[in-house]
This record gives C-alpha cells, structure tokens and sequence, in this order.
C-alpha cells in the first residue's frame, strides 16, 4: 500500500507571497492561491510552494469558473505549459530563500 504523503506547510511562505503582485493582472494586495493542477489529485491542496500571488478579484474568479476554465482563460497567457509554471514556481521559492535564507 502506498501511503499519503501530508503537504508541506509554510506560513512564512504564504505571508511573502501575498506580499507579491498578482500573476494574473498585477494587482495587490494578494492571496496565496494553491495550484492543484500540478498537485495530480484535484481533491487535495497542494504543497503550500505550489502557490501564486492571485489579488482577491482573480482568485474569487478561479474558485468561481473553476480551476481548468481560469487556466485555460487567465494563466496561459503567463505560462504556455505546466512545465513553465513549476519553472516559475521555482523562481519565488528561490526569490523566497535569497531574502531569508532559508525555506
């Protein structure tokens, strides 16, 4: 039997990202909107480093149109594939460790 990994959880993580712009529009301030499309399980949040900067109005209307439809409407027009958006995943934990050193 496979056992169920629990997610990572990083509050001081999710208090920077919200300090970021929005990566749909630009706006601020923001909410840490997790990506469960990378997490293979739709169900469940993901990794709190599978987050992005959503300001409150794009991410109501993530929850609202649903996951696919805003990805296929909103974020595609920053990232071309998943392998594009984990790269930028990547950069804010990066962003995140130069400024405290640490995850």
């Amino acid at each position: 039997m496979i056992q169920k990994t629990k997610p990572i959880r990083d509050e001081k993580y999710l208090a920077w990202i919200r300090t970021q712009p929005c990566v749909v529009c630009g706006a601020g301030p923001c909410q840490a909107a997790h990506q469960r499309l990378l997490s293979g399980n739709m169900g469940s949040k993901p990794d709190d480093y599978h987050t992005l900067p959503n300001c409150q109005t794009c991410h109501r209307e993530e929850h609202s149109k649903g996951v696919v439809t805003m990805w296929n409407e909103r974020y595609w027009r920053k990232f071309k594939d998943k392998h594009e958006l984990r790269e930028f995943l990547g950069y804010l934990c990066n962003q995140f460790k130069a400024r405290y050193d640490k995850l």
